[in-house]
């Protein structure tokens, strides 16, 4: 890993200040249980790039005496997360200060707190190379400037959702790590107490420290006693297994337990942009509005996104895609008998005032070597034809008024599809996008 990365500068200083290690260890995959106590049986997935996301999730936090940290000081955890995104590598830091701590201070029973289930980073596409994971439990002396400091950055960091990285976390992300690394660095007011730094290399091949999904867990008590074999997992909490072979919550010690997460798909995309477009999108397609862009939109939007998959960008693609077939057919069989209205409203801006100054022939002959079909060459033809009939115009005619005749209205447009030219069937057969399409090309510049 880069030795210049956040994660690895913090964790080189606070190594120099260690006077003893703690334990530290990966939980067994057999260790993991389900709700009724059994071994989860399942087959451990693969990270591969651009196909897979990873998430990090601080799955229990227990602090046994809360005097320790509320005493003349409040606690700190610190999370770095080192990895590939976009283009280069990112450092995304999260920090659960004393404003999120306190809060279940008051809520505690005892003299022990917990703090659970909180994903510090991702889902995040999975691009290959090493993640770096950074986990850091402190004690901070309640001074005013450290209070405020934390404050800030507990409000700044949660202002942003870093489950997008893409909408602006990472462009406070610097200022972030900043104000955690000048903290970090007054060490008379700031105490260590549990806390590493792992990178996690490709699993492809195999081997060493591979980026595998599982539980990890660090205690505060030395590795020599403690057996990694007595703990298990289940429903996301630490057990420890007593003298009867038993169950029971571990409490003897401060610790974190923490997942590295893997996941084929999002299932929160409903609250992208892209979607967001999508519902608009719809709304035109109900209304007879032109949809034909704003989907376009839609797939742009999935196409850029930076916080899919390459695979799931092309599934929502097809997804959406669909969506609009199927949006586009039940508007058309929900609203068939008014398809000439809506017909009228789509190209009345584009033709009905220019219709007596196009040069038809001219005009066509453009379309045809653009590679417009037949089919939308003599729909855009007959309906040029149409509005310029002078039986269109008699239905439409105003009487002229001083200033000249008024514009055409959409009562007007109402008025003239009653009239039996709309009925015949080279009228009714027109479809309406395919001529919408020929419209504007037909209209626009050389």
């Amino acid at each position: 890993m880069p030795k210049s990365s956040a994660s690895n500068r913090i964790w080189n200083k606070i190594i120099r200040t260690q006077t003893s290690r703690f334990a530290s260890f990966k939980i067994q995959h057999a260790h993991v249980l389900d709700a009724n106590g059994n071994p989860v049986n399942y087959n451990i997935p693969v990270f591969t790039p651009s196909e897979s996301y990873f998430e990090i999730r601080i799955n229990e936090q227990f602090l046994r005496d809360k005097r320790t940290y509320w005493h003349n000081y409040n606690p700190l955890v610190v999370t770095l997360t080192d990895f590939l995104y976009q283009t280069g590598r990112q450092d995304v830091p999260y920090v659960v200060g004393p404003n999120v701590l306190s809060k279940i201070n008051q809520y505690a029973q005892n003299n022990s707190i917990s703090y659970l289930n909180t994903r510090v980073a991702g889902p995040t596409p999975y691009l290959g190379d090493d993640i770096a994971v950074f986990i850091g439990l402190f004690r901070t002396k309640s001074t005013d400037w450290i209070k405020q400091t934390l404050q800030l950055l507990e409000s700044v960091a949660g202002s942003f959702d870093t489950t997008k990285l893409s909408t602006g976390y990472l462009s406070i992300a610097k200022s972030i790590i900043d104000g955690i690394e000048g903290i970090l660095g007054i060490q008379q007011d700031v105490q260590f107490r549990i806390g590493q730094r792992e990178a996690y290399t490709s699993p492809s091949p195999a081997g060493g420290n591979s980026l595998l999904p599982g539980y990890h867990v660090m205690i505060n008590d030395s590795q020599s006693n403690i057996n990694p074999n007595d703990f298990r997992v289940m429903n996301n909490r630490l057990y420890k297994k007593t003298a009867n072979n038993s169950l029971v919550p571990y409490s003897d010690q401060d610790f974190i337990l923490w997942e590295i997460r893997h996941l084929d798909t999002r299932d929160d995309y409903i609250s992208f942009d892209f979607d967001k477009q999508w519902r608009k999108t719809g709304e035109l397609i109900l209304s007879g509005g032109i949809h034909e862009n704003s989907f376009r939109e839609v797939l742009r939007l999935i196409y850029i996104n930076s916080d899919l998959t390459e695979t799931q960008r092309e599934s929502l693609m097809m997804f959406y895609k669909k969506e609009y077939e199927n949006a586009v057919a039940k508007r058309k069989s929900l609203f068939s008998e008014n398809e000439n209205h809506l017909l009228l409203q789509k190209i009345q801006p584009l033709l009905l005032p220019t219709a007596n100054d196009i040069d038809i022939n001219h005009t066509l002959n453009r379309l045809e070597r653009r590679g417009i079909s037949n089919q939308v060459l003599n729909a855009f033809s007959r309906t040029h034809e149409l509005i310029r009939s002078e039986h269109i115009h008699a239905e439409v005619e105003s009487p002229a008024h001083e200033n000249g005749p008024r514009e055409i209205t959409n009562d007007d447009l109402i008025d003239a599809i009653k009239s039996d030219t709309f009925k015949i069937p080279a009228v009714q057969s027109i479809d309406i996008d395919e001529l919408y399409e020929a419209l504007t090309l037909g209209l626009g510049e050389e």
